[in-house]
């Protein structure tokens, strides 16, 4: 049948929505990606009936003389019936894929074919179908956006069908980029893109079953990607329960000759999330992307239940996709938070490893041990007299670095958008401009949400405390539950700024089982004493008496008390468990094993190592040479206290090529550095009366418009300070220059 006359109609569900998500898609490769495994999704479902299906999807894109850039990606699959269509390109919230009917497909992955195709200028979808043909327009018109239909249900010539290129079915979509300089990509840089784009990682290796071409004006290439070469360190099958029963989870995890990139959606190293056999949902390393012991480490978290199953994952009243980023998986997610939780066990096990086994490449920086000893402590001094808290502390004028468009009017809150634990309290910066706003003036603080407590309720402008035209006022966030969302306003006269908060999970009030130690791991000093917190849901105490916490130990060089009384009203954390303090002790370097805990038939463990006791106290123990191969000059370990050179660093090759005085005086002035700025970071950390810098200090994520700039200043200001004096006492000692 076909129909007379254009058919025009908008799309859902309007504009706000389209410009947020749009605003996801910010390449090229994203946008072809979401058309090229739109193309094996059709070929997947042409396969799951039974019926032939080449595999075969044609990426087209061309630079034209005047700048524009042409896209056309073109597949021979199942093609699209007209009532699909309009379905796809209308509709909001409908899944169109099958995944929702369990078919083994990919499905929508915060964009579709929609957003793509709103994206780009005069976009038209072609499409064949059982010998009809179909097309469709996506533009926008007056910033609204729309489809225009101007053929529908016709029946295909031989003609259009030679023109297309089609011999039976398929679809073609095709348009014109943004004239956007992050839009532009030569051949060359594309291709490599796209070989190696996370989401296509899986595709690109299976020639027998697909084939991606990729062409422009002068060149042809196939897609193809090969793993790096390494070994396995892991190859374990796991279970998560959730929903629907428990999920086969196979997680594999190898270890490359060489080191691999590990950020951005190009990186060859990370950990594919995959399922229904070659979609992917993610790339990461679970929270230790940035951990330099494990760079070189790549492999696959495959959840290999039946496309049935997977299917309730993506259920569109929460999705395990992170639908703010509108890519990879939403870490507040109760199967993403069970599966990474498992996964990060495992990579926590061999980046431990890893560290151990590079113990040996290190040596110390002073030969004498005496000598060692005596400098450190001078260091550790500094140390002590810089992070020791002081009133009325003078700060040295900073000026008020805005990484946002301009300045604020009056005031601004240091973020917009900022996610808070659960009964936690975490600190967010205010900037007010005293020049703006007069003395004595009031900035009314409040929450929309009386769940989201927020404190001071009233800030009072005080031009004394500006440093450099900005005073920085904190202000306490508390949120009461979980999920809940809420808008804190300050406000003065008309003028106000808002920040969006969200209220995430806090792990401490909810143990496992209502009863776990957490963190479920930890390190002690040979012969010190360290604490474990028990954390036990309060409903568990409220079950008859209180009563006693019995305590095992599975070795005597672990030591533990043998019972430890609850007490209801003591160490609440928002009013829904309680921390109960367990002191252990280790002895004896290098001793492993577990301290059990049993409590009204429930049990929790917690793995105990018995490490190194510091020789030194403080801050600092050791300066360290090594010759491991990692991007950084230096760099200090909180949990050790060694400041570690690494010898194989271009500037420190540059430097001992130029001679050994040159390398003694690089590596005293990159140890004062280091010391500088680890003492700087750890003053913001403590939320030292010196180091007044704001973020989301309690959760110790550094940021906001400042940090970065006032870091850079504090440690030129610490290294001017003592510099000159910690100069002279490492100028005539002996070192072990590699």
């Amino acid at each position: 049948m076909s129909v007379k006359g254009l058919l025009k109609r908008p799309i859902k569900p309007g504009k706000r929505y389209w410009d947020r998500v749009l605003g996801a898609i910010r390449s090229p490769e994203r946008l072809l990606v979401e058309l090229i495994t739109n193309s094996i999704d059709s070929y997947k479902r042409l396969r799951s009936r039974g019926k032939e299906a080449s595999g075969v999807v044609q990426v087209t894109y061309k630079v034209l003389k005047g700048g524009e850039t042409k896209i056309k990606v073109k597949d021979e699959a199942e093609g699209i019936p007209f009532k699909k269509l309009q379905t796809i390109i209308e509709e909001y919230g409908e899944d169109s894929s099958g995944l929702s009917e369990g078919l083994p497909v990919r499905g929508t992955i915060g964009v579709g074919l929609k957003d793509v195709g709103l994206l780009m200028q005069d976009c038209r979808i072609t499409t064949i179908c059982d010998g009809k043909l179909n097309e469709c327009k996506i533009y926008r018109e007056k910033g609204l956006p729309f489809a225009s239909y101007p053929v529908i249900n016709r029946w295909v010539t031989s003609q259009e069908r030679k023109k297309l290129g089609i011999e039976r079915n398929g679809t073609i979509v095709e348009g014109t980029l943004p004239k956007d300089p992050s839009f532009f990509r030569d051949f060359k840089t594309l291709y490599k893109h796209l070989c190696l784009h996370y989401m296509l990682r899986k595709i690109n290796q299976l020639s027998k079953l697909y084939r991606v071409i990729l062409k422009d004006q002068n060149n042809q290439k196939d897609l193809k990607y090969t793993p790096p070469k390494g070994e396995v360190l892991s190859d374990k099958l796991l279970y998560i329960p959730y929903a629907v029963g428990n999920f086969p989870i196979k997680v594999s995890i190898k270890k490359a000759e060489r080191r691999l990139g590990q950020s951005g959606e190009f990186r060859e190293g990370g950990l594919i999330v995959i399922y229904n056999d070659d979609a992917v949902a993610d790339c990461s390393l679970f929270g230790f992307d940035a951990d330099s012991y494990a760079r070189p480490l790549f492999g696959e978290v495959n959840i290999q239940a039946q496309a049935s199953k997977v299917a309730k994952l993506f259920d569109p009243a929460k999705p395990i996709i992170d639908e703010k980023r509108k890519r990879g998986l939403d870490p507040e997610h109760p199967f993403v938070q069970l599966l990474s939780s498992e996964v990060q066990k495992q990579l926590r096990t061999i980046i431990e490893k890893e560290r151990e086994a590079k113990k040996g490449l290190k040596g110390s920086v002073i030969k004498s041990r005496n000598t060692r000893k005596e400098i450190i402590s001078k260091f550790n001094a500094m140390a002590r007299k810089e992070l020791k808290e002081k009133k009325n502390v003078v700060i040295l004028p900073l000026p008020p670095y805005w990484t946002l468009p301009e300045p604020p009017d009056f005031f601004k809150f240091y973020y917009d958008n900022l996610n808070i634990m659960q009964y936690q309290k975490t600190i967010v910066g205010l900037g007010i401009l005293p020049d703006k706003v007069s003395d004595g003036t009031s900035v009314i603080i409040s929450s929309n949400n009386p769940s989201i407590e927020v404190t001071p309720g009233i800030v009072f402008v005080d031009s004394t405390k500006a440093i450099a035209g900005l005073i920085r006022e904190r202000i306490t966030l508390v949120g009461k539950k979980c999920g809940l969302q809420g808008t804190i306003t300050a406000e003065h006269n008309g003028s106000a700024d808002e920040i969006k908060v969200t209220v995430t999970d806090n792990p401490l009030l909810n143990p496992k089982n209502g009863f776990a130690f957490i963190p479920d791991s930890m390190n002690i000093p040979n012969g010190k004493r360290k604490k474990a917190d028990l954390i036990i849901d309060r409903a568990l105490v409220k079950q008859g008496a209180p009563g006693k916490v019995s305590f095992v130990s599975s070795t005597p060089n672990i030591r533990c008390r043998s019972e430890i009384r609850v007490m209801p009203g003591r160490n609440i954390i928002g009013n829904k468990t309680l921390r109960l303090p367990a002191p252990l002790k280790g002895y004896k370097v290098g001793t492993k094993g577990t301290v059990s805990a049993s409590y009204k038939q429930k049990e929790a463990t917690i793995d105990i190592d018995v490490i190194k006791r510091r020789e030194i106290k403080g801050m600092f123990s050791d300066f360290k040479f090594s010759r491991e191969e990692l991007p950084l000059l230096s760099e200090y370990d909180p949990e050790t206290g060694i400041i570690t050179i690494y010898v194989t660093h271009p500037m420190y090759k540059k430097h001992r090529e130029m001679g050994k005085s040159s390398s003694r005086v690089f590596v005293v002035d990159t140890i004062i550095r280091t010391a500088c700025e680890a003492i700087v970071r750890e003053g913001i950390k403590k939320q030292s009366a010196r180091y007044p810098t704001l973020g989301a200090m309690s959760t110790e994520t550094f940021g906001g418009f400042q940090f970065i700039s006032e870091v850079s200043l504090r440690v030129e200001e610490l290294y001017h300070t003592h510099g000159s004096s910690l100069c002279e006492l490492l100028r005539h000692i002996s070192l072990n220059l590699p």
